[in-house]
C-alpha cells in the first residue's frame, strides 16, 4: 500500500512512521508538509490512501479535506488531528472521511486498523468500478453505497437524474442526499437487513429541488470484510405516474359525462312507454332522448378524433367544399341544443370554397358553437360568421360570455381543460378542434377579454383537393 502523510509537524510525521513499521511490510511512505505540496505528489504518484492533518500552513479545518477530495474524489482519506471533537468528526465522515483519528488517543494498533478498513473499502470501491463498466451506459441511476456508510459508486445516470457529480456524493448517506423521508429510509434498511432485498415506489428530491418519484431496486451484497454493500437502481418514473393519474382522472371525467346523459336517454324512453302517457309528454320525453343521444355523440366523436390523432390514423376526405353550407348543417344540428340562446348565421354570398373535409370542418363549427351555447348567459346571441382574407377563409364563432382571460387562453387548446368545473362536458372540444383545424394546414385562435366575451376563430387555406393522413 502505498501512503501519502500530509502532515507539518516533524514529531506527529516520526511518530505515525514509527507506528506503522509494525505494519505489513510492502507499505511505501510518503510525506508533505503542505497541502499544495501533497496535491502536486497526487498528481503524479499512484497513492492507495491519504493521512491527513487539518491544521496545515496553506489549509485549515474541513476545507483541507474538501480542496483534497475535489481533485482526487475516489481517494480514501483518514483525518489526523490534535482536536477531539465529535461533530467536527461527524461532518468529516459526512464529507467523504474513512476515519477520524485523534493523535493524542492514536496508537499502533489502532492506526493499523484504520489504514486496513480503508484498504478494504478502496479495494470495495474499485470492484465494484471494475465491475460497473456497463452500468455508466444505462439511463437509470444505479449506484452503491454502504450499509451504516457512504456512497461509493454513483453512475452518470444518476449524475444526470438527480444533478449531483460524483465527487460531492462520494461518502454521503444515500438516502440524506436525495431527502428521502427518515421514516421510509429506516424502514428501507430494517427490510434490506432481513431480506437482503427492496422494491418499490420513492420520492427523491433532485439537486434542484424538484420532486420526482423512482421505481427503485436495490439488493445487498457482501464486500471484502464482511461489509455489506447496497446496489440500488432507480428508475424516474415521474411522467407515467402523472400520465397514469391523468388517465384515472379522465376515465372518471368521462364515465361521469357519459353516465349522465345515458341515464336521462334510458329515463325518458322507459317512461314513453308507461301507460297513460298523453302525446304531448312523449314529445317531450323523446325530444329529452334525442338530446341525450346527441351529446352522447358528441362526446364520442371527439373521443374517436383524438385516439385517431394519436395513432396517427386521422384520415382527412378532402375535397372542394361550400363553407357556408357545412356551417348552416352544423347550426340546424345544435339548434335543439340551444335552448333560450339565439343562434345567429352571418355567411355573406360567394364566399370562398375550400379543399377540406366537410366532416370534420362541421365537427369543429358544432364543437365551437356547443362551447359558445355553454359559456353563454341564457337568453344570449350566438353568432356564426365567416370572411375571405386573400387566399383564405375565416369563420369566427362570438359569444356574449364573461370572456376569457390571457392566462386561461394559454390553457385553453389542451386537452381536458375547462374553465368553468360546473359547466357539463369532458374538455376535449377546443382540442379537437385544433388538432383538426392543423390537420387542414389551418390555424385557430381566440380573442377575448374578461366580460366583453370571446370569438373563436379559425382560417383555413383555399387549396387543391387531397387526401391526406396526420
Amino acid at each position: 500500500m502505498r501512503i501519502l502523510i500530509i502532515e507539518d509537524n516533524p514529531g506527529d510525521i516520526q511518530l505515525i512512521q514509527e507506528m506503522l513499521k509494525e505494519g505489513p511490510g510492502n507499505l511505501t511512505i510518503s510525506v508533505a508538509d503542505r497541502l499544495g505540496v501533497g496535491l502536486d505528489i497526487l498528481s503524479s504518484q499512484d497513492i492507495d490512501l491519504v493521512l491527513l492533518d487539518l491544521g496545515l500552513p496553506d489549509s485549515r479545518g474541513l476545507e483541507t479535506l474538501v480542496r483534497l477530495q475535489e481533485g482526487f474524489p475516489r481517494l480514501p482519506v483518514l483525518i489526523m488531528t490534535s482536536i477531539a471533537d465529535e461533530s467536527l468528526a461527524v461532518q468529516a465522515i459526512r464529507l467523504g472521511a474513512q476515519d477520524y483519528l485523534v493523535k493524542g488517543q492514536l496508537d499502533g494498533d489502532l492506526l493499523r486498523h484504520a489504514l486496513a478498513y480503508a484498504g478494504e473499502r478502496k479495494q470495495a470501491g474499485e470492484l465494484i468500478r471494475a465491475q460497473a463498466g456497463l452500468l455508466d451506459i444505462s439511463h437509470d441511476a444505479i449506484f452503491t453505497w454502504e450499509i451504516g456508510g457512504g456512497i461509493l459508486y454513483w453512475n452518470r445516470g444518476a449524475q444526470e437524474l438527480y444533478g449531483f457529480g460524483i465527487s460531492e456524493v462520494i461518502g454521503k448517506d444515500a438516502h440524506e442526499l436525495v431527502r428521502t423521508s427518515r421514516t421510509v429510509a429506516s424502514e428501507v434498511r430494517e427490510k434490506l437487513q432481513r431480506d437482503w432485498q427492496w422494491e418499490g415506489e420513492l420520492t427523491h428530491t433532485t439537486r434542484d429541488g424538484r420532486h420526482i418519484i423512482v421505481d427503485s431496486r436495490m439488493v445487498v451484497m457482501q464486500g471484502q470484510g464482511g461489509k455489506q454493500l447496497v446496489l440500488e437502481t432507480n428508475r424516474d418514473i415521474t411522467e407515467r405516474k402523472k400520465a397514469e393519474l391523468l388517465k384515472d382522472e379522465f376515465i372518471g371525467m368521462v364515465s361521469h359525462e357519459l353516465k349522465t346523459p345515458l341515464t336521462i336517454l334510458i329515463g325518458a324512453l322507459s317512461t314513453a312507454q308507461a301507460p297513460g302517457i298523453q302525446p304531448d309528454q312523449v314529445r317531450l320525453l323523446m325530444q329529452d332522448a334525442v338530446d341525450s343521444a346527441e351529446s352522447l355523440n358528441s362526446i364520442v366523436d371527439n373521443l374517436l378524433e383524438l385516439s385517431r390523432h394519436q395513432a396517427r390514423r386521422l384520415d382527412l376526405q378532402c375535397h372542394s367544399s361550400d363553407l357556408a353550407q357545412v356551417a348552416r348543417e352544423a347550426i340546424r344540428k345544435l339548434q335543439a341544443r340551444a335552448g333560450s340562446h339565439r343562434l345567429r348565421i352571418d355567411l355573406p354570398p360567394g364566399i370562398l370554397a375550400v379543399n377540406a373535409d366537410p366532416l370534420r370542418i362541421e365537427r369543429i363549427i358544432i364543437n365551437l358553437v356547443d362551447n359558445a351555447l355553454k359559456y353563454s348567459p341564457a337568453g344570449s346571441e350566438v353568432r356564426v360568421f365567416a370572411r375571405q382574407e386573400d387566399n383564405q377563409l375565416l369563420l369566427g364563432v362570438s359569444d356574449q360570455g364573461r370572456g376569457i382571460s390571457r392566462e386561461d387562453q394559454s390553457r385553453l387548446f389542451r386537452s381536458f381543460q375547462r374553465l368553468d368545473p360546473s359547466v357539463k362536458g369532458v374538455g376535449l372540444g377546443l382540442r379537437v378542434c385544433r388538432i383538426l383545424v392543423e390537420a387542414h394546414g389551418g390555424r385557430i385562435w381566440v380573442d377575448s377579454e374578461p366580460g366583453k366575451g370571446s370569438t373563436f376563430f379559425f382560417a383555413l387555406p383555399a387549396a387543391k383537393g387531397d387526401r391526406r393522413r396526420v
